[in-house]
């Protein structure tokens, strides 16, 4: 059986597109097809099968791959929303199975007030249910879903399974790493500050192609780019820190043993680092009102366990016989 990995694939988001390697590597341990639904040549250039549309997979299901998923309508021309209309057409055509992994919310408290399209898609008779990833999200009461903390959690499990090879980084072996955005723009210098004397580098998280995500990169500074996912993995691995806004480079640093500082976080980044300090996966080094400091409180065996969790619950929702 073909199982589509269908997310926000086109950005050259390393969030993103990461999620999208971890589902399709995890689809096939449980013994189906993948294919990841993106025009990025990133995902074959590790070896996953992909393809530019949900029409051209002949998909006989459909998984939904992670990250804010639960939003109101927006006007925003990325927003994930202009891909949902093919993404329905498909369902309704086709007799296929749909399950959500990972998947969260971002300023929606209620299943209510979710944008028209995104509610569709989890009322669907199609959708057969899947996982949140924070626990609060279980109160949208979204059928057949269960709890499971971010895969990205996951991301030193899936690094040495997949890319053994690249354990031993070599030019960013010990840095700080800055994800500046527009949104910690004021607080760069007290920032720099706060690391004089140690080495430090840029790092950014969307693909030189696909500009976006408002990051400031600063002239004077080396750069780690996340062009190829099992590099960026090596980098992440190998530093001591990252500063950033966004979750996911935070999450996938700190999975290594990196300290996160999640500087002018967004309310859906403080929501999930809040939640999992409180489940007792994340350590709280420090918090103030313009940045958080945490640090992984689990070990490598939590991190497979999570990883088989996944695999089980894929399984689990999945009818082979279809």
């Amino acid at each position: 059986m073909i199982v589509a990995i269908w997310g926000f694939y086109e950005q050259g988001n390393f969030g993103d597109d990461l999620m999208a390697v971890m589902f399709a590597e995890l689809v096939r341990e449980a013994g189906f097809d993948s294919v990841i639904i993106s025009k990025n040549p990133r995902f074959r250039l590790l070896g996953y099968p992909s393809c530019a549309s949900i029409e051209d997979s002949n998909a006989e299901a459909i998984l939904l791959g992670g990250g804010a998923f639960f939003k109101r309508a927006s006007e925003n021309k990325s927003d994930l929303s202009t891909s949902l209309e093919p993404l329905l057409a498909y369902l309704d055509r086709h007799e296929v199975q749909l399950i959500a992994m990972s998947i969260g919310s971002d300023g929606v408290a209620h299943r209510e007030e979710l944008a028209a399209q995104r509610k569709q898609l989890i009322l669907h008779a199609s959708f057969r249910g899947g996982c949140v990833r924070l626990r609060r999200d279980l109160s949208l009461d979204i059928s057949g879903t269960t709890y499971l903390p971010d895969i990205v959690l996951a991301s030193q499990h899936f690094f040495r399974s997949k890319f053994s090879a690249l354990q031993e980084a070599e030019d960013e072996s010990f840095l700080d790493l800055f994800n500046f955005t527009r949104r910690s723009l004021p607080l760069i210098p007290t920032e720099l500050g706060r690391m004089l004397g140690r080495s430090k580098a840029n790092f950014y998280s969307h693909q030189a192609f696909f500009p976006g995500g408002g990051e400031i990169a600063l002239p004077f500074m080396g750069s780690v780019r996340s062009e190829n996912i099992g590099r960026a993995l090596a980098a992440l691995r190998a530093c001591r820190s990252i500063t950033s806004s966004k979750l996911h480079p935070g999450l996938a640093a700190v999975s290594m043993g990196a300290t996160f500082r999640a500087l002018a976080p967004r309310d859906k980044t403080r929501a999930a680092l809040s939640e999992y300090i409180q489940e007792g996966i994340l350590n709280l080094e420090s918090r103030s009102s313009r940045a958080m400091t945490v640090t992984i409180a689990k070990d490598l065996r939590w991190q497979k366990a999570l990883w088989q969790d996944y695999r089980d619950r894929i399984v689990s929702l999945l009818d082979r016989s279809r």
